[in-house]
């Protein structure tokens, strides 16, 4: 299944996928009541947020590559390229 068919599931489909099919990666805490949590499922990323107040899905967000994940790859040290 490609991101975009994924897309045009209905939203509980979706999320049967994601939490049934998908591959958890990664929790990110977003001060003071959000958890974006990441999952691998096809061939494409879902972050799907979810607020620890209210206990509800605040939303999704399907990508490929691209600065949604800059926040989940930790930032390498220079001199791993350069050397010391």
């Amino acid at each position: 299944m490609t991101m975009y068919e994924f897309k045009l599931l209905p939203e509980p489909e979706q999320y049967e996928l994601i939490y049934l099919q998908g591959t958890f990666l990664d929790i990110q805490l977003a001060p003071p009541h959000t958890r974006f949590t990441l999952y691998a499922l096809f061939r494409f990323y879902v972050e799907v947020g979810y607020n620890l107040e209210t206990k509800k899905i605040v939303g999704k967000k399907e990508f490929i590559y691209g600065d949604v994940m800059d926040k989940y790859v930790p930032e390498l040290p220079m001199r791993l390229f350069y050397g010391d």
